[in-house]
């Protein structure tokens, strides 16, 4: 995947009008996600889906230190990446006007009461009121 992720970065600062990303199952490496969003412009994007690349908690935080630079950010797809909630807290912080967060198929516990109130403590203290969230997507989590 990797001369595939230079082309799209190589790209990505030039496309003014970009809106949505969605690199699903891609193969995306820590690596890439640096490659990726590396540079100083602020992206356009406000849809992004990264969902079924086995990044886990260290690319989730690297792709959080890069989401300061999407400040238009409202759908983010994690679906299937391999994050904890280490990974997920990192990523949350970071989006402050996300919309809409998929975090299915990850390891986050198992989809009790429990385990999906401790998401939502947790999307509750990062995002005070007013909070932008309307849609939370957790299924299949491990």
């Amino acid at each position: 995947m990797q001369g595939c992720v230079r082309h799209v970065a190589e790209w990505l600062p030039r496309l003014s009008l970009l809106e949505e990303l969605l690199l699903e199952s891609c193969c995306i490496t820590v690596h890439d996600i640096d490659v990726l969003f590396d540079g100083e412009t602020t992206l356009p994007i406000h849809t992004l889906s990264l969902s079924d690349n086995e990044f886990g908690d260290i690319g989730a935080t690297s792709l959080a230190s890069h989401l300061k630079r999407m400040p238009r950010m409202q759908h983010l797809g994690l679906d299937n990446v391999g994050i904890t909630a280490t990974g997920l807290s990192a990523v949350v912080a970071a989006c402050p006007k996300v919309k809409t967060l998929k975090i299915s198929d990850n390891d986050l516990e198992n989809v009790t009461p429990t385990a999906l109130s401790k998401v939502m403590r947790l999307v509750s203290r990062v995002w005070p009121p007013p909070c932008t969230l309307v849609c939370v997507c957790v299924c299949v989590c491990v």
